[in-house]
């Protein structure tokens, strides 16, 4: 770096000359300075002739270098734009809409105090964005299109004023190339935030400084364009002491420039030889930055502007938190160059490249450069290591000043002929640079589409894609609107105050609930004296984990005492991550374990609202109670949305396409919402369960529990609000508290099935849904059998795991589920529960259950009972012995799809290394050889069934009797692959029974969870004109399983035509009809001739007048006809329990689907009346009248 004397003065007109021209032109070459010693005369040689050979005349640089540096500086420009493209789902774009929102409402006024915290009421809030909110709330117009596409045009202004800056006779090439790196390094602070705003001041600013024209002829231009400048910039965002600070650097290094090294600036116009336009004056620079600061001071907020952002003063203890923390990230710091979604990526290498070579140019160049260049690169190269949220203004810095540099250093550049290496090797390096940067700005056009100019994220459909939009969290959004609900309707009153732990939420309710103020939100600076208190609560709930500290929520009561406040919101949704969701759940289960302090409120889409008890309970703390029931089966329950049952799509989705053409979408809210009615009725019954426990021994044992062991924990456990019982016995508010929770728990699996069953109809395939929906199945408060209920677990976790990324795909935390959880549930759900004995050697052998399988007509087609051998062994199927092998299960018949299983399981071991990553927790290491064990037991089982398999494989049966054979020995995938083979002649192989191989088909489909495959062959088969019951019992089947409730309804009518036609039948005598006398006696002696068997039964006797011999056959012929009786009566009974049995599945299915006025219609039909004079009692359905009675609880209560 060379820092002597000022360059010489311009060089003499040109001569017209090839080369000639102004320096630095692309195709012309720079004239010697006028003051330099003239060359050396050397001896002139005769020429060889009068003309000298065209070959020999030096080149000069390609005319259509202009042309394609233009191409090249518009085309980054565009690349500017696009980076910033894409919808914002930051949160804090909320609070700047609210704020803005507020001010044209005159609900708050720029200097005034903070309108939406209670914390702050009466503190001034320094809000530096303030212009920037009012324009942001004027352009979002409810989807935020054109707001996007604004904060995307300032991005390009910023970069396209930088190449501007370039003075017209030198190259364009390096400033194109470098805006596109500094384009890269900003990318990540491209969101909608004032921040983008900062950044086109700021360029504005540059321009100004170094381009702008200024001399005696405009002796006022530069103050007045500085003044207007900084007074915009320091209304519209906190970053605004950036440009009094880039003033300060360049006058600090103007001062060093004259008075240290004697070198003060030249009067008069920028020559031609220099690349930037000259500074000003050093007294120029100081009113310059007189005029700056008074111009920021004279706002709204005075002399309270000069605050510095949280990001670079932080909190005490802010380091503890995770979103604190990520706050105050340096480009020095391990978790930001480690990680692939902060630094480790092009954005940081771009910035690395600004750094390191601006600092070699700099260092190493031959041009002369000023002190105030170096002091104003170097300062903000220092501010940058501090934070990355200053990355992008020393980007914005390095551009033109390096520019230049490099524009200095082709001045050197001198073509001579092109025999000369040298000058060979500069053309073509100019050539090939310039089209080479052309090809690699239109490569990152394209992969801006799809966001891959950003920093990696886990979940693709968070991917910053090409797009414009504000798009909200629909969780966040829904729990905001909540709390507006709770201060419109009253339930919390104008004086009532909360806490929101997540910042997120907090934002959010700025702006959907406008009437609600919170503890503290996104404004950390404005918040610092709150912090602490706030990050108490954190650390209180396990939020923030402290090594050898256990959470207290005793802390958190002190916090909420403190300030007054009565409720305590958490949230752990899509926008945290990983652990942060699974801290957030732990949290929300030790306050429903402390129901005698805390009443849950609102449990939604992983947020959950508490109110506090306090010194005593307010009105809210009852009245705002969470009432599943009310949900579950009041008037205002949301139906279900009909599914589209599709082939998944994740698995087979190529990686272009997907990024390019059929982009993922997020979560569907309905997914985190089912897992959190899951969660919370695991904490339910727990709390049944202590409450039980504890009250019996505190109520009935008295003053003798008090010496048992375990007497302090009953009392610690009282003293945290885990119980509220008086000392002498339970009072009617905790006796209704326990019916409450009661039918609660019946409420809430059907709550966390439809949510599951929105979030899969909103979103196909994502397999969130799916594994939430699985979760639900396994309730068996649901209303549905055993069987029923592991035929959905089955076909819910196939169809989240198939549409999870192969592993080669795969990414950690890419979904809530993992794919090792995925694919080991759904092994353990095929396999069941084991069975082990002891052979005849005394070795241990192992088996499995399988599912049970209670749906008609896959029990008659796939399911085997199990029998226990009197030596201890199972058998399936078919027992060794009959005479002593005893029935198990109470004979109910499973399926095993072993091949399967082990399938799943091998693929869980795939997907085990890529959750686990670097991760050295021994209990996750731990947990990988277990499933490794697992599947070695699998395959001890397995060889056992497989040897017989291949022993009957070997005889080469027929098709169909293979095919048997493989499901009797647990091997329908197997079956499958045989049925499916395309070489396999179902009409050669099967003949006339097609249709039952069809059949059978689906019906293994079914059992192993394809329920796609099993929709497209009965789609196939919708056009044949025969198949009997069976084929609509699999219809049937399908559309339960598919959440298909409606049709499945309809279905469910067809196959039962009969019922309801007791109702007209008349009492015992000559009206009953003939029909229903055969069919009962047909019914119940399962003879063919009913008639004949009638006829028989009911023989006269031959004489109207007894004889002795008579009297037998006349007794033989009563006793007939009173078994008829009791064989009409028994079918009626039967008949009855079956229409009872009918109305209450048709309920059930109206009640899974959210339709509970039709539910409650179907569950009164479900007490049927006998007829008249036949001796039959009325038959009524225990779950339908349980049912019936929580529908009538829940009417008239509105939806908590």
């Amino acid at each position: 770096m060379k820092l002597s004397a000022p360059p010489p003065p311009p060089p003499p007109p040109s001569d017209g000359n090839p080369g000639a021209g102004a320096p630095g032109t692309p195709d012309e070459q720079p004239s010697p300075p006028s003051g330099a010693s003239p060359a050396a005369e050397t001896p002139t040689l005769p020429a060889a002739s009068a003309v000298a050979p065209a070959a020999l005349k030096p080149l000069t640089w390609p005319a259509w270098y202009s042309g394609l540096d233009a191409a090249l500086a518009g085309l980054v420009v565009a690349f500017a734009f696009a980076a910033a493209s894409f919808v914002a789902r930051n949160s804090d774009a909320w609070l700047h809409l609210a704020a803005g929102k507020r001010m044209f409402a005159g609900e708050y006024v720029p200097g005034g105090s903070d309108p939406l915290s209670y914390t702050a009421q009466g503190r001034t809030w320094v809000n530096h964005s303030w212009l920037t909110d009012a324009a942001a709330y004027l352009l979002y117009g409810g989807a935020g299109q054109l707001l996007v596409a604004v904060k995307a045009l300032l991005v390009a202004a910023a970069f396209g004023l930088l190449i501007a800056i370039r003075r017209p006779a030198f190259s364009l090439w390096p400033w194109a190339a470098l805006a596109c790196v500094g384009v890269l390094a900003c990318a990540p602070q491209f969101a909608l935030r004032p921040l983008v705003v900062s950044m086109f001041l700021f360029a504005v600013t540059l321009f100004v400084l170094f381009r702008m024209p200024r001399g005696a002829a405009h002796p006022k231009r530069l103050l007045v364009a500085i003044g207007v400048t900084f007074w915009v910039w320091a209304g519209a965002d906190q970053w605004f002491f950036i440009g009094p600070l880039a003033l300060a650097l360049v006058l600090a290094g103007e001062l060093i420039q004259k008075y240290v090294f004697n070198s003060p600036g030249e009067p008069g116009d920028t020559p031609d030889t220099e690349p930037l336009v000259r500074l000003p004056d050093v007294a120029t620079l100081a009113k310059a930055l007189g005029v700056g600061v008074l111009a920021c001071t004279l706002t709204p907020h005075h002399v309270r502007v000069w605050e510095l952002p949280f990001e670079l003063v932080g909190a005490p203890g802010a380091e503890i938190d995770l979103r604190l923390r990520s706050m105050l990230l340096a480009p020095t710091d391990g978790d930001y160059i480690k990680n692939a979604s902060l630094g480790y990526n092009l954005n940081g290498l771009a910035y690395v490249v600004l750094f390191t070579g601006g600092a070699t140019i700099f260092g190493l160049g031959p041009a002369r450069i000023r002190i105030g260049h170096v002091a104003l690169w170097l300062g903000l190269a220092v501010l940058s290591l501090f934070s990355i949220y200053a990355i992008p203004f020393f980007a914005l810095v390095a551009v033109p000043l390096v520019a230049a540099q490099l524009n200095a250093f082709s001045l050197g550049a001198r073509l001579r002929t092109w025999g000369d290496p040298r000058t060979r090797l500069l053309v073509i390096g100019a050539s090939g640079g310039r089209v080479l940067s052309v090809i690699a700005v239109c490569a990152l056009g394209v992969m801006a589409y799809p966001g891959w100019v950003h920093p990696d994220v886990v979940d693709p459909a968070y991917a910053k894609r090409l797009a414009w939009g504000v798009e909200p969290d629909p969780a966040l959004a829904q729990a905001a609107e909540q709390f507006q609900a709770w201060r419109a309707d009253g339930g919390l009153p104008d004086d009532a105050r909360g806490l929101v732990t997540s910042t997120e939420l907090a934002n959010y309710i700025a702006w959907y609930a406008p009437k609600e103020k919170v503890f503290i939100n996104g404004r950390f600076r404005h918040h610092r004296p709150e912090i602490t208190d706030y990050l108490a609560v954190r650390k209180g709930l396990g939020l923030v984990r402290i090594p050898d500290e256990e959470p207290d929520t005793r802390a958190v009561a002190a916090v909420l005492k403190s300030h007054g406040a009565e409720y305590l919101a958490l949230h752990g949704g899509a926008a945290e991550t990983p652990q942060m969701r699974a801290r957030a759940v732990l949290a929300a289960q030790r306050l429903y374990l402390q129901w005698g302090q805390w009443s849950e409120w609102y449990v939604s889409g992983g947020t959950v609202v508490f109110g506090w008890r306090g010194d005593g309970a307010k009105p809210s703390f009852a009245a705002l109670a969470l009432d599943p029931v009310a949900r579950a089966f009041g008037p205002g329950a949301a139906k279900v949305p009909a599914p589209e049952l599709t082939q998944p799509l994740r698995q087979d989705a190529d990686p272009l396409v997907e990024a390019f053409a059929q982009a993922p979408r997020p979560a569907p809210a309905g997914a985190a919402e089912a897992r959190a009615w899951i969660e919370y009725k695991e904490a339910l019954v727990t709390r049944v369960r202590i409450r039980q426990q504890l009250s019996v021994e505190l109520f009935f044992y008295g003053p003798a529990v008090q010496h048992a062991l375990h007497y302090p924990v009953l009392i610690g456990a009282d003293a945290r609000g885990m119980t509220r019982f008086p000392a002498r016995g339970a009072t009617p508010e905790t006796q209704a508290e326990l019916r409450a929770e009661a039918d609660a728990l019946r409420a809430i699996p059907l709550l966390a099935l439809r949510a599951a069953r929105r979030a899969i109809a909103e979103d196909p395939d994502h397999p969130d849904a799916y594994f939430a929906l699985g979760l639900a199945l396994a309730d068996p408060d649901l209303p549905l059998p055993e069987g029923e209920r592991a035929l959905g677990q089955i076909t819910a976790f196939r169809q989240c795991r198939v549409r999870l990324p192969r592993p080669e795909r795969y990414k950690r935390g890419q979904f809530s589920v993992s794919g090792t959880e995925a694919a080991l549930r759904l092994a353990q759900t095929y396999l069941g529960q084991p069975l082990v004995w002891r052979d005849a050697r005394n070795r241990e052998v192992v088996d499995y259950t399988g599912f049970p399988v209670d749906a008609a007509p896959l029990r008659g087609m796939l399911a085997q009972p199990l029998f226990r051998e009197r030596n201890g062994a199972v058998s399936r199927g078919e027992p060794a012995d009959q005479r002593t092998a005893a029935v198990m299960f109470n004979g109910a018949a499973f399926v095993l799809p072993l091949d399967l299983a082990r399938q799943e399981l091998e693929l869980a071991l795939q997907y085990a290394p890529l959750d686990i990553g670097g991760d050295s927790d021994e209990r996750l290491q731990a947990s990988v050889k277990q499933v490794e064990a697992f599947r070695r037991e699998v395959e001890d089982v397995m060889i056992r069934y497989k040897g017989r398999y291949d022993a009957s494989r070997a005889a080469a049966p027929k098709i169909p009797m293979l095919v048997g054979r493989a499901i009797q020995l647990c091997m329908p995938g197997e079956a499958l692959r045989i049925l499916n083979d395309k070489e396999t002649d179902f009409e050669k192989e099967f003949g006339r029974d097609q249709l039952g191989a069809a059949q059978l088909l689906v019906a293994l489909d079914l059992a192993v969870g394809r329920i796609e495959d099993a929709a497209e062959t009965l789609k196939n088969l919708s056009g044949t004109t025969f198949g009997g019951p069976t084929l609509q019992w699999l219809k049937y089947q399908k559309a339960v399983l598919a959440g298909e409730y409606k049709q499945a309804g309809d279905l469910w009518e067809s196959l039962n035509p009969e019922v309801g036609a007791l109702d007209t039948l008349p009492p015992p005598g000559a009206g009953v009809p003939k029909e229903r006398v055969l069919e009962t006696v047909q019914a119940l002696t399962r003879s063919k001739n009913p008639e004949e068997v009638l006829n028989r039964m009911l023989v006269a006797p031959v004489g109207l007048v007894p004889e002795p011999l008579q009297i037998v056959p006349q007794w033989f012929w009563l006793q007939s006809w009173e078994s008829l009786r009791q064989l009409l009566q028994q079918r009626l009974a039967g008949q009855l329990q079956a229409d009872s049995n009918f109305f209450t599945r048709r309920g059930v299915l109206y009640l899974l689907e959210g339709d509970t006025p039709a539910a409650k219609e179907r569950f009164k039909n479900a007490l049927r009346k006998a007829p008249a004079g036949w001796g039959v009692p009325d038959m009524n359905s225990a779950q339908a009248d349980g049912y019936l009675k929580l529908i009538e609880k829940a009417a008239g209560r509105l939806p908590r």
